[in-house]
This record gives C-alpha cells, structure tokens and sequence, in this order.
C-alpha cells in the first residue's frame, strides 16, 4: 500500500508552511489571509504534487483514495506508451487534488487567524500579529480562555496593564500580541 494519498497530501501541504514569515495586520481580511498562506502553499506545489512512481501512478488512477478528484484536460497524443498515458492522468488527479486541498488548508488557516484577529479587536488591540513556531506566553497563568482556546493574559509578569493573548492557529504555530493596555 502507498503512502500517496490524499489525506498524505494535505498533511504535507501543511507542514510546508512557515507561517511565522507571514505579515499579519489586525486590519486583514479572512480573503487577504487565504492570499498569503495560498501563495506560500502554491510556493511547494511542485515538490508536493508530483508523481513520480509507477506505482503510485497506479494506486492513484485505478484505487479508491482519490476517487473524489478528476483528471482534467487530458491529451494522450503525445504518449508513446500506457505508462507515460498513466503518469499524465495520476498528476493531472494529484493536481486537481492539491488545488482542492490547497483551498482547504489556506481556508482552515486564515478562520483560525481571523478568530485570533477578532479576539485582539475585541480586547482594544490594534496592530501586528507575530506568529511563532512556539508559544511566547505559555509559562504564564493565564487569566481566561475562550471556547477556541484563546488565551489572554492580564498585567502579564506583574506589569499593570500589560495584556497579551496567544492562540494556537495552526500544529505548532501560535499567534501573538503584547501590549500594554
């Protein structure tokens, strides 16, 4: 049994991104968010959604993982055998695919971000949004959690009126503001 299969595919998508290298604005979009993380997904399509194996060709055309994709423009004429007529067919499927799970991602991510965006609105911040590959705050109590999960810290490190929140947004990216209140 392969290992290339669509549910593969969306967790590579996944972890080819580096959020923390994302500008986020308070003053974003959920639209201008799926931009950005579509653009640095689209960055890796080629070493994702490529294959490159018969086997996998195979899996792909004739098994039953990726039966929800459909091959698009195909054009055998230049194929001087079944299996180059295979490999076309299989990367035009993994190619639809990785567009359709492309959007998923870039869509779960940027809902995600926006819940954090609409939590530091809520508080009074107004500004840049760091994203971390570890928390910031996560040795401190926190003072309260929304349903989602995020946390807000008040007179953060005994400080009167320093604020923080800190959310989870993606597997092992954390969302981030401090200011002080």
């Amino acid at each position: 049994m392969s290992n290339y299969t669509p549910n593969n595919l969306q967790a590579n998508i996944e972890s080819c991104l580096e959020l923390h290298s994302l500008t986020i604005d308070t003053d974003m979009d959920h639209s201008d968010i799926v931009d950005m993380v579509r653009e640095q997904i689209d960055m890796n399509k080629d070493s994702l959604a490529d294959v490159t194996y018969y086997h996998e060709a195979f899996e792909i055309v004739g098994g039953c993982d990726w039966n929800e994709y459909e091959a698009e423009d195909l054009d055998f004429s230049q194929c001087d055998s079944a299996l180059q007529a295979l490999m076309q067919e299989a990367n035009s499927i993994v190619a639809v695919a990785f567009s359709d799970l492309a959007c998923t991602v870039a869509d779960e991510v940027a809902g995600e971000i926006m819940h954090f965006i609409e939590a530091a609105i809520e508080e009074g911040y107004d500004g840049s949004i760091s994203l971390m590959s570890s928390t910031c705050h996560g040795w401190a109590v926190h003072a309260k959690e929304d349903l989602e999960g995020v946390c807000f810290y008040y007179n953060l490190e005994g400080e009167q009126g320093l604020t923080a929140l800190e959310y989870q947004v993606a597997s092992g990216v954390y969302a981030s503001v401090c200011w002080n209140k």
